[in-house]
């Protein structure tokens, strides 16, 4: 699975004009936003949350590509570094759990704790995860991928033993 996600717009218009356009980086990058028109580099930002302004003259058929990072980072609660919830870039994971689960990890590589299952099947991305050290293991899904299954968002992180 590529470590990124690319965006691209392309630019339609009867005449040139100059004007700016405001691309969003979020805040879950992993490392530097990538900024390109027309295949070019334009520009990298670490700004998550803010915006990256592209001004200059705009022909029709201009694109601009802007690429995320992506990956997995726990998200701590802010009033228990100890307790936290997994994401996937924007998105949401939520452990496969019949119970509540204690995650055994060092609490600074906590997001080190999870990788990739069955990446990619038929031609297509599949976002499925896996606890690495866990016994037993936890599978994590999407929150949007979830049905019936009982879920757990939130983890205890505790020091492995």
């Amino acid at each position: 699975m590529p470590s990124y996600r690319k965006y691209d717009l392309n630019v339609s218009l009867s005449e040139p004009a100059e004007f700016t356009i405001y691309l969003r980086i979020p805040e879950w990058i992993m490392s530097e936003a990538t900024i390109y028109v027309n295949g070019s580099l334009q520009g990298k930002s670490e700004d998550g949350g803010r915006f990256y302004a592209v001004r200059r003259v705009w022909q029709d058929g201009d694109t601009v590509s802007l690429l995320l990072p992506i990956g997995i980072r726990f998200v701590p609660l802010p009033d228990d570094e100890s307790m936290g919830a997994f994401r996937f870039g924007p998105e949401v994971l939520a452990g496969i759990c019949e119970s509540e689960r204690i995650l055994y990890a060092d609490l600074d590589a906590a997001a080190s704790e999870l990788e990739m299952e069955n990446e990619r099947e038929w031609g297509s991305w599949r976002y499925f995860f896996k606890t690495a050290n866990q016994d037993p293991a936890i599978s994590f899904r999407r929150l949007r991928d979830i049905g019936y299954e009982p879920y757990q968002i939130y983890f205890k992180v505790k020091q492995a033993r």
